[in-house]
């Protein structure tokens, strides 16, 4: 299921060091895209080390944000969130391979649940998201 052909991949490795940093969002640094399977079995993307908690799927469960010291301190943790977040929303996604819109999102998690169930969805979520589908042809504005 992989939607992110090699010119995708490419063109999203070499926006990583300037689309992200020019819309306020901090971001590790250079990346390199070694496209040669020899030294992993896949291409790949390295960067540099960036210190610090890498979140998880649910952050605010993570131990490293529930196991600060105070609520001080995992508000300050929110409030840099809120300082970034209108910096990823300037960050232009065209052209990375990503998913933009409702409709795209929606067609991702219909191929993922007929993955999920061996082509067998049941039929409430399948008929909620063909509705929904019908509903979001236009991508959703920022």
């Amino acid at each position: 299921m992989n939607a992110c052909p090699r010119r995708a991949r490419r063109n999203a490795i070499a926006s990583c060091g300037s689309s992200p940093a020019t819309s306020g969002v901090p971001v590790a640094g250079a990346a390199r895209y070694e496209p040669d399977p020899a030294f992993l079995g896949a291409p790949f993307l390295a960067m540099p080390f960036a210190p610090g908690p890498i979140p998880g799927d649910f952050t605010a469960g993570d131990p490293w944000l529930t196991g600060l010291p105070d609520d001080a301190d995992r508000a300050a943790v929110w409030r840099s969130f809120l300082d970034v977040l209108p910096g990823v929303h300037r960050a232009g996604a065209e052209g990375l391979g990503l998913r933009c819109g409702l409709a795209e999102e929606l067609a991702w998690w219909l191929r993922y649940l007929g993955w999920a169930t061996d082509g067998s969805p049941p039929p409430s979520p399948r008929r909620r998201a063909r509705d929904r589908r019908a509903e979001a042809r236009a991508p959703t504005p920022v």
